[in-house]
Protein backbone atom coordinates (compact mmCIF):
# COMPACT_ATOMS: atom_id res chain seq x y z
CA UNK A 1 0.00 0.00 0.00
CA UNK A 2 2.78 2.41 0.89
CA UNK A 3 4.74 1.43 -2.19
CA UNK A 4 1.79 2.39 -4.39
CA UNK A 5 1.48 5.71 -2.58
CA UNK A 6 5.20 6.27 -3.15
CA UNK A 7 4.93 5.45 -6.86
CA UNK A 8 1.96 7.82 -7.13
CA UNK A 9 4.08 10.62 -5.65
CA UNK A 10 1.97 10.95 -2.51
CA UNK A 11 4.81 10.12 -0.08
CA UNK A 12 8.59 9.98 -0.22
CA UNK A 13 10.79 6.91 0.27
CA UNK A 14 11.65 7.65 3.90
CA UNK A 15 10.19 5.89 6.96
CA UNK A 16 10.76 6.72 10.63
CA UNK A 17 10.05 3.74 12.90
CA UNK A 18 9.99 3.25 16.66
CA UNK A 19 9.04 0.20 18.69
CA UNK A 20 8.55 -0.83 22.27
CA UNK A 21 11.44 -3.04 23.44
CA UNK A 22 9.62 -6.32 23.97
CA UNK A 23 8.72 -9.30 21.80
CA UNK A 24 5.75 -7.54 20.19
CA UNK A 25 7.75 -4.50 19.14
CA UNK A 26 10.96 -6.31 18.26
CA UNK A 27 9.32 -8.87 15.98
CA UNK A 28 7.27 -6.27 14.11
CA UNK A 29 10.28 -3.97 13.73
CA UNK A 30 12.35 -6.84 12.33
CA UNK A 31 9.63 -7.63 9.79
CA UNK A 32 9.32 -3.96 8.84
CA UNK A 33 13.04 -3.62 8.15
CA UNK A 34 12.80 -6.44 5.61
CA UNK A 35 9.58 -5.13 4.08
CA UNK A 36 10.90 -1.58 3.81
CA UNK A 37 13.92 -2.74 1.86
CA UNK A 38 11.80 -5.01 -0.34
CA UNK A 39 9.46 -2.16 -1.30
CA UNK A 40 12.10 0.48 -1.91
CA UNK A 41 11.92 2.44 1.35
CA UNK A 42 14.73 3.78 3.50
CA UNK A 43 14.46 3.59 7.28
CA UNK A 44 15.90 6.97 8.18
CA UNK A 45 15.03 6.55 11.87
CA UNK A 46 14.88 3.22 13.70
CA UNK A 47 14.76 3.22 17.49
CA UNK A 48 13.29 1.17 20.32
CA UNK A 49 12.12 2.51 23.66
CA UNK A 50 11.71 0.73 27.03
CA UNK A 51 8.41 -0.31 28.57
CA UNK A 52 7.12 2.41 30.87
CA UNK A 53 8.53 5.34 28.89
CA UNK A 54 6.76 8.49 30.09
CA UNK A 55 8.13 11.04 27.64
CA UNK A 56 8.49 10.58 23.89
CA UNK A 57 9.73 14.13 23.28
CA UNK A 58 13.37 13.23 22.43
CA UNK A 59 12.30 10.42 20.09
CA UNK A 60 9.67 12.51 18.32
CA UNK A 61 12.02 15.46 17.89
CA UNK A 62 14.70 13.19 16.43
CA UNK A 63 12.22 11.54 14.04
CA UNK A 64 10.82 14.92 13.05
CA UNK A 65 14.20 16.01 11.72
CA UNK A 66 14.62 13.01 9.39
CA UNK A 67 12.27 14.17 6.64
CA UNK A 68 10.18 10.99 6.57
CA UNK A 69 6.64 11.17 5.20
CA UNK A 70 5.79 7.93 7.03
CA UNK A 71 5.99 7.43 10.79
CA UNK A 72 5.41 3.96 12.24
CA UNK A 73 5.19 3.11 15.94
CA UNK A 74 4.73 -0.41 17.28
CA UNK A 75 3.29 0.68 20.60
CA UNK A 76 0.98 -0.34 23.44
CA UNK A 77 -2.03 1.78 24.54
CA UNK A 78 -0.23 4.13 26.99
CA UNK A 79 2.56 4.73 24.45
CA UNK A 80 0.09 5.09 21.58
CA UNK A 81 -1.78 7.86 23.37
CA UNK A 82 1.44 9.59 24.41
CA UNK A 83 2.98 9.41 20.94
CA UNK A 84 -0.07 10.90 19.26
CA UNK A 85 -0.44 13.62 21.88
CA UNK A 86 3.19 14.68 21.85
CA UNK A 87 3.45 14.42 18.06
CA UNK A 88 0.70 17.04 17.79
CA UNK A 89 2.33 19.24 20.42
CA UNK A 90 5.76 19.03 18.78
CA UNK A 91 4.53 19.45 15.23
CA UNK A 92 5.28 15.97 13.90
CA UNK A 93 2.75 15.71 11.07
CA UNK A 94 3.71 12.88 8.70
CA UNK A 95 1.56 12.10 5.69
CA UNK A 96 1.22 8.52 6.99
CA UNK A 97 0.93 7.97 10.74
CA UNK A 98 0.67 4.38 11.98
CA UNK A 99 0.56 3.67 15.72
CA UNK A 100 -0.08 0.45 17.58
CA UNK A 101 -2.50 -1.02 20.07
CA UNK A 102 -4.96 1.54 21.41
CA UNK A 103 -5.44 3.44 18.16
CA UNK A 104 -8.43 1.18 17.42
CA UNK A 105 -10.12 1.86 20.77
CA UNK A 106 -13.05 4.26 21.27
CA UNK A 107 -10.95 6.17 23.83
CA UNK A 108 -8.57 7.17 21.00
CA UNK A 109 -11.33 8.82 18.99
CA UNK A 110 -12.78 10.24 22.19
CA UNK A 111 -9.49 11.88 23.17
CA UNK A 112 -8.29 13.16 19.81
CA UNK A 113 -11.57 13.83 18.01
CA UNK A 114 -10.97 15.23 14.54
CA UNK A 115 -7.21 14.79 15.03
CA UNK A 116 -7.73 11.01 14.95
CA UNK A 117 -8.64 11.27 11.27
CA UNK A 118 -6.19 9.47 9.02
CA UNK A 119 -4.28 7.64 11.76
CA UNK A 120 -3.61 3.99 10.86
CA UNK A 121 -3.11 0.94 13.06
CA UNK A 122 -3.58 -2.84 13.10
CA UNK A 123 -7.15 -4.06 12.76
CA UNK A 124 -10.15 -2.31 11.32
CA UNK A 125 -13.69 -3.36 10.43
CA UNK A 126 -15.96 -3.52 7.42
CA UNK A 127 -18.46 -1.00 8.73
CA UNK A 128 -20.76 -1.67 5.78
CA UNK A 129 -21.34 -5.27 6.85
CA UNK A 130 -24.89 -5.46 8.34
CA UNK A 131 -23.80 -8.16 10.81
CA UNK A 132 -20.98 -5.94 12.03
CA UNK A 133 -23.35 -3.00 12.44
CA UNK A 134 -25.78 -5.19 14.42
CA UNK A 135 -22.91 -6.37 16.64
CA UNK A 136 -21.71 -2.82 17.34
CA UNK A 137 -25.26 -1.78 18.21
CA UNK A 138 -25.79 -4.73 20.59
CA UNK A 139 -22.38 -4.24 22.18
CA UNK A 140 -23.22 -0.66 23.09
CA UNK A 141 -26.68 -1.60 24.34
CA UNK A 142 -25.27 -4.30 26.64
CA UNK A 143 -22.10 -2.58 27.90
CA UNK A 144 -22.97 1.09 27.57
CA UNK A 145 -19.83 1.79 25.56
CA UNK A 146 -18.43 1.38 22.06
CA UNK A 147 -16.67 -1.81 20.98
CA UNK A 148 -13.07 -1.58 19.90
CA UNK A 149 -12.36 -2.11 16.20
CA UNK A 150 -9.67 -4.73 16.78
CA UNK A 151 -9.95 -7.80 19.01
CA UNK A 152 -13.54 -7.71 20.28
CA UNK A 153 -15.19 -8.56 16.93
CA UNK A 154 -12.72 -11.44 16.47
CA UNK A 155 -13.51 -12.82 19.93
CA UNK A 156 -17.23 -12.56 19.15
CA UNK A 157 -16.63 -14.33 15.84
CA UNK A 158 -15.05 -17.26 17.69
CA UNK A 159 -18.12 -17.51 19.92
CA UNK A 160 -20.43 -17.43 16.90
CA UNK A 161 -18.41 -20.26 15.37
CA UNK A 162 -18.67 -22.29 18.57
CA UNK A 163 -22.42 -21.74 18.79
CA UNK A 164 -23.00 -22.78 15.17
CA UNK A 165 -20.76 -25.84 15.56
CA UNK A 166 -22.69 -27.01 18.64
CA UNK A 167 -26.01 -26.43 16.88
CA UNK A 168 -24.92 -28.47 13.87
CA UNK A 169 -23.63 -31.35 16.01
CA UNK A 170 -26.81 -31.20 18.07
CA UNK A 171 -25.22 -31.99 21.41
CA UNK A 172 -22.27 -31.15 23.65
CA UNK A 173 -19.74 -33.56 22.16
CA UNK A 174 -16.23 -32.12 22.41
CA UNK A 175 -14.68 -34.26 19.66
CA UNK A 176 -17.54 -33.71 17.22
CA UNK A 177 -17.74 -29.98 17.88
CA UNK A 178 -13.97 -29.67 17.46
CA UNK A 179 -14.14 -31.47 14.14
CA UNK A 180 -16.93 -29.19 12.97
CA UNK A 181 -14.89 -26.14 13.93
CA UNK A 182 -11.92 -27.51 11.98
CA UNK A 183 -13.86 -28.29 8.80
CA UNK A 184 -16.95 -26.10 8.74
CA UNK A 185 -17.73 -22.67 7.35
CA UNK A 186 -19.48 -20.09 9.53
CA UNK A 187 -21.43 -16.85 9.13
CA UNK A 188 -20.05 -14.24 11.51
CA UNK A 189 -19.68 -10.51 12.13
CA UNK A 190 -16.50 -10.75 10.04
CA UNK A 191 -18.45 -12.32 7.19
CA UNK A 192 -18.08 -15.97 6.09
CA UNK A 193 -15.09 -17.60 7.79
CA UNK A 194 -13.37 -20.97 7.65
CA UNK A 195 -10.34 -22.08 9.65
CA UNK A 196 -7.15 -22.76 7.70
CA UNK A 197 -4.63 -24.81 9.67
CA UNK A 198 -6.92 -24.27 12.67
CA UNK A 199 -6.46 -20.51 12.41
CA UNK A 200 -8.50 -17.54 11.25
CA UNK A 201 -6.36 -16.26 8.41
CA UNK A 202 -8.63 -13.83 6.55
CA UNK A 203 -8.48 -10.92 8.99
CA UNK A 204 -8.03 -7.19 8.51
CA UNK A 205 -4.38 -6.19 8.85
CA UNK A 206 -4.60 -2.40 8.80
CA UNK A 207 -7.34 0.10 9.57
CA UNK A 208 -7.59 3.89 9.41
CA UNK A 209 -9.82 6.42 11.13
CA UNK A 210 -12.02 7.84 8.35
CA UNK A 211 -14.99 10.11 9.08
CA UNK A 212 -15.23 8.84 12.63
CA UNK A 213 -15.00 5.11 11.84
CA UNK A 214 -11.96 2.82 11.97
CA UNK A 215 -12.29 1.33 8.50
CA UNK A 216 -10.29 -1.61 7.23
CA UNK A 217 -7.87 -0.56 4.46
CA UNK A 218 -5.78 -3.74 4.04
CA UNK A 219 -5.64 -6.36 2.61
CA UNK A 220 -6.80 -4.30 -0.35
CA UNK A 221 -8.09 -7.42 -2.17
CA UNK A 222 -10.84 -8.23 0.36
CA UNK A 223 -14.47 -7.24 -0.08
CA UNK A 224 -15.47 -4.37 2.18
CA UNK A 225 -12.06 -2.69 2.18
CA UNK A 226 -11.90 1.12 2.02
CA UNK A 227 -9.23 3.04 0.09
CA UNK A 228 -6.48 4.42 2.31
CA UNK A 229 -6.45 8.20 2.69
CA UNK A 230 -2.87 9.27 1.89
CA UNK A 231 -1.84 11.91 2.77
CA UNK A 232 -4.00 11.76 5.88
CA UNK A 233 -6.49 14.58 6.35
CA UNK A 234 -5.98 15.63 9.95
CA UNK A 235 -6.03 19.12 11.53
Amino acid sequence: MLEKAKKDGKINHKIAMINIADGFGVELANATRKAAKQHGFELVYDKSYPIGTQDMTPIINEAKGKGADTFVAYSYPPDTMLINEQARTLGLAPKVLFTGVGTQFPMFKGKFGAAAEGVMAPGGIDAGNPQMQAYLKRFKEVTGQESDRFASPIVYTSLQMLQQAIERVGKIDRAAVTQELKSGSFETVLGPVKLEGQMLTKLWHVGQWQNGEFNAIAPTTRAGVKPAVIPRSSP
